[in-house]
């Protein structure tokens, strides 16, 4: 048997929670951690200096640090919850055979 790992979460402004299901739990905690954490960027090995996309000259991302997008994402849209499920997956058993 195998486990799967969901992560829901919802944010003010959202009709419903967003959910994403993961095969690993390194990567149920990643996506967990992003959403909670107070330093998100860490995570995935990011400065918080360094620029999301550009300097804001090339395209319209506005030349945003990681630290001032996490900043901006929270107080637009704050998370009203997140939790990490876990569930056993069975094997396949046959209903019908021809």
């Amino acid at each position: 048997m195998s486990t799967e790992y969901r992560v829901i979460w919802q944010r003010e402004g959202q009709p419903r929670p967003m959910t994403k299901v993961y095969r690993t739990k390194r990567g149920a905690d990643t996506r967990y951690g992003i959403l909670t954490s107070a330093e998100p960027w860490a995570l995935l090995g990011h400065d918080a200096n360094d620029y999301v996309c550009c300097s804001g000259h090339s395209c319209g991302c506005e030349g945003l640090t990681r630290r001032e997008q996490t900043k901006k994402i929270r107080a637009e849209s704050p998370l009203k919850f997140a939790r990490l499920e876990t569930r056993e997956v069975g094997e396949w058993t046959t209903h019908s055979q021809q």
